[in-house]
């Protein structure tokens, strides 16, 4: 690929590209991970404790710890609002894998961080896609295609994608790798998540 010059590069943000139906952007699923609690082999008194973690992890202070880290370590605080700011030394990776464990209920209670230009453009931008969301019915199925082959199909239709929006393939070659991906088990998977959704929608 040929490399261009960048001196005068700006970096800018978009939500939805336009095509003949207009614009239109994807929703996400909704939810990200959900926490399974067993009492298998566990006293009540134990399931006990483990619900009251999970309490204490949705306090503010619990909340700010995992979310944003440690108060100049990892942040400093400026007019009641945080600043991303590592302290010399620090790897931010240190803190990211801590916000996995939040599950924000009954709600996020973590200090507000400080607002800038691009952080105002995302917002602008997210709540412009919320008005053109379309939102996947096939969701709640569960495709057996898709489980034995999902990740080698994933793989073709993101290498499709990142490879035409670069500029490594043109559009003839990117609908050659669209009919791969049909012939690679994506045919079936979409005839299976149609009938599923048939079925699904004469129960109703």
């Amino acid at each position: 690929m040929e490399r261009i010059g960048l001196e005068n590069a700006e970096i800018g943000l978009f939500g939805s590209v336009a095509w003949e139906k207009g614009k239109k952007s994807l929703s996400t699923s909704g939810y990200n991970g959900f926490y399974a609690i067993s009492g298998y082999g566990k006293s009540d008194h134990e399931i006990d404790l483990i619900l009251q973690f999970m309490d204490k992890i949705n306090e503010r202070e619990a909340q700010d710890l995992l979310y944003h880290g440690i108060e100049g370590r990892h942040y400093i605080v400026r007019d009641g609002a945080v600043i991303r700011q590592t302290a010399e030394g620090v790897s931010e990776t240190e803190r990211n894998d801590l916000s996995m464990l939040l599950t924000f209920i009954p709600k996020d209670l973590t200090t507000p961080v400080g607002t800038d230009e691009l952080r105002e453009e995302i917002a602008r931008i997210q709540a412009e896609n919320e008005k053109i969301l379309v939102s996947n019915p096939a969701e709640p199925f569960t495709s057996e295609v898709y489980y034995a082959r999902g990740n080698f199909l994933d793989s073709l239709i993101n290498n499709a994608r990142i490879k035409f929006i670069t500029g490594e393939i043109d559009e003839a070659e990117f609908h050659g790798m669209l009919n791969t991906w049909l012939e690679s088990g994506g045919e079936e998977y979409i005839s299976e998540i149609n009938k599923l959704y048939r079925e699904n929608k004469d129960k109703k």
